[in-house]
């Protein structure tokens, strides 16, 4: 890919999560969080979903303790 493709690409997801960000619903309840929709364009987040590495790979990089789960906010 080109420079200016590569450039091209950056502002064209960049726009695109932009407009997601403006257009996120927030929430109080059960507790304090904002929902994103489509923050990657379908094309793009497909490719992703493609190309994720299989679970073993991805089980080797998870955070946390050997329970499984991490502590949060010690």
């Amino acid at each position: 890919m080109t420079a200016p493709a590569e450039a091209n690409l950056a502002d064209e997801l960049t726009a695109h999560a932009v407009a997601s960000i403006e257009a996120a619903d927030h929430f109080a309840l059960p507790f304090p969080h904002i929902v994103f929709r489509d923050f990657f364009p379908a094309d793009s987040y497909q490719y992703r979903v493609r190309h994720a590495p299989d679970r073993g790979v991805r089980s080797d990089h998870r955070h946390g303790n050997a329970h499984g789960s991490a502590p949060l906010w010690r």
